[in-house]
């Protein structure tokens, strides 16, 4: 089977897309003589990702007050930060980021002008104005650009690469000495089904055209065992309309996962260092056994063999979310306790849905329930808040420290106790408390 391909030079501008054909070239798809990058290219121009309106809300990346706390605590804002969002698609992430932040300066760089159109009409739609650029440009040569980024993402990119440390190296080159990553990677124990109907798709398909893969995919997800690894319910982009989904995880032309261990080594051998996982009670042991005992195995740890014992107690991780920094920059992390807690500034945590209160009662008592968004592959978190926890948590303004907050008369006629010091008590505590389980950041 013969099939021309078009090789382009991109060049793309803050409100258009401009294409300079270079040349024709003839390939031979037997033979697979197109690089990975250009195999990549190609799919991804045929089979735009992830598909346009499939994705719901905010992505995890986008939600720049968290990468506030994680990366740039002592900040109050984020005026004037540069963003780069490597591989950005069809542009979920860099069109939330500009529309949210409009004095921010966001760039997308993709392979794919399919890709790069649609994420160019959603901005137009959203009215997101010219703090957007976006260019066709491959993750390897972004230095190009000529900029430096603050906040690089790389969401679902590097393990589709040639070879991903290369092009880990080429952001690092691009990031501020103060800037951090997100990074998302693929992880190896929860996408052993994935793997298998890969590797079963490969011997059956050969080299058929996408069309006819997709069809054999479908119908080989159809009648997998019960029992399999595989189980199409775990999984969206099986359910999503159009190719695109099933393309992206089933038929994709290279795809890599990695373990902790492996992601600890990527991250060395390019320059950076892991910071925090996006979320970290998936990557502590106690998440998934409660036994005293094996407790206090767990703490005796330290974090990186913590992490790594809990993704092999899960079993069933399906990527690694994460942020990373130059190995020369550690964002300011003080504990919320005791006296520190009071001269820090507490503000209510992102991730946490606080539009979406509940009412409900316990043992006779009225409480109040915050629920934690379904942002990871942990199902959110819920806390039971008393009345008088909501009438303080409601003066967390950033702008007031603790110690300021506990002073409002509003917040001392809240706390049901009888005398200053028995308040302040039960204040230090619920917020010490909120603070550890980061229903509420505080920060410098």
């Amino acid at each position: 089977m013969i099939a021309r391909v078009r090789q382009y030079a991109w060049r793309c501008h803050l409100s258009r897309l401009t294409l300079r054909p270079v040349g024709d070239m003839q390939l031979n798809a037997r033979t697979m003589t197109l690089s990975i990058t250009e195999q990549v290219r190609d799919m991804y121009t045929r089979f735009p990702y992830p598909p346009p309106g499939a994705l719901e809300g905010v992505p995890m990346p986008a939600i720049m007050n968290y990468a506030r706390f994680v990366l740039w605590p002592e900040r109050r804002d984020l005026g004037g930060l540069r963003v780069l969002d490597a591989g950005c698609g069809t542009g979920d992430t860099a069109v939330a980021i500009a529309r949210a932040n409009p004095d921010m300066e966001v760039v997308g760089i993709d392979l794919s002008t399919t890709s790069l159109e649609h994420a160019r009409a959603s901005a137009d739609r959203q009215g997101v104005g010219s703090n957007l650029q976006l260019h066709c440009l491959p993750i390897q040569e972004v230095a190009a650009l000529g900029m430096r980024f603050d906040y690089i993402i790389s969401a679902g990119v590097i393990h589709h690469l040639d070879n991903p440390l290369v092009g880990l190296r080429a952001l690092t080159d691009v990031l501020a000495p103060a800037g951090g990553m997100y990074l998302m990677l693929y992880a190896t124990f929860g996408r052993a089904g994935v793997y298998q109907v890969q590797n079963a798709l490969r011997m059956l398909a050969g080299d058929a055209d996408f069309g006819e893969r997709v069809e054999l995919a479908r119908a080989l997800l159809q009648h997998l065992p019960a029992n399999h690894d595989f189980n199409s319910r775990d999984w969206n982009d099986p359910k999503w309309p159009g190719d695109a989904g099933i393309v992206d995880l089933l038929l994709h032309v290279r795809d890599r996962s990695y373990t902790v261990p492996q992601i600890y080594e990527l991250l060395d051998a390019a320059g950076l260092q892991l910071i925090r996982f996006a979320d970290p009670l998936i990557y502590e042991p106690a998440t998934y056994m409660s036994d005293a005992y094996l407790g206090e195995q767990f703490a005796a740890l330290a974090p990186r063999a913590r992490a790594e014992l809990a993704e092999l107690l899960c079993g069933r991780m399906c990527k690694h979310d994460f942020f990373a920094t130059r190995k020369t920059y550690v964002p300011l992390h003080p504990v919320a306790t005791g006296e520190v807690l009071l001269a820090l500034r507490p503000r209510l945590s992102p991730l946490f849905a606080w539009n979406e209160l509940q009412e409900v009662e316990s043992e006779g008592q009225r409480l109040v329930r915050v629920r934690e968004r379904a942002l990871s592959e942990r199902y959110g978190r819920e806390f039971d808040l008393q009345p008088w926890h909501l009438a303080v948590l409601q003066q967390c303004d950033t702008e007031r420290t603790t110690l300021e907050l506990f002073l409002l008369n509003d917040v001392q006629a809240a706390i049901p106790a009888d005398d200053i010091d028995a308040k302040l008590d039960l204040f230090g505590a619920a917020l010490q408390e909120l603070a550890g389980h980061e229903v509420i950041f505080c920060e410098p």
